[in-house]
């Protein structure tokens, strides 16, 4: 991830959709696939508390509610609006945290 994204702080390495996108070689060439199933595969180590919230830095669409994140993340560029949080193992979202 390093090599592709050149030297950035690790706090930002794969901050925002593009720049995740940059990290782990994901291009066009994937548009339409399913992250569920190969080439790719998402673990899950250790259950962490995930937040869900506003979109940020863009002046369209910005009621959406698609921006994830680790409740209380140093790699949080901006952190998330409170209320109440949800587990990933939950069914429902609620809204922020």
């Amino acid at each position: 991830m390093r090599l592709r994204r050149g030297a950035v702080a690790e706090t930002v390495l794969c901050a925002g959709p593009g720049s995740l996108c940059q990290a782990l070689a994901i291009t066009r060439h994937f548009v339409g696939r399913s992250l569920l199933a190969s080439p790719f595969a998402l673990l899950m180590l250790i259950a962490v508390e995930v937040c869900r919230g506003p979109r940020i830095g863009i002046s369209s669409a910005i009621e959406l509610l698609w921006r994830f994140g680790e409740r209380g993340s140093v790699h949080l560029n901006q952190r998330f609006p409170e209320p109440a949080p949800w587990k990933a193992t939950e069914a429902a979202f609620i809204d922020r945290c």
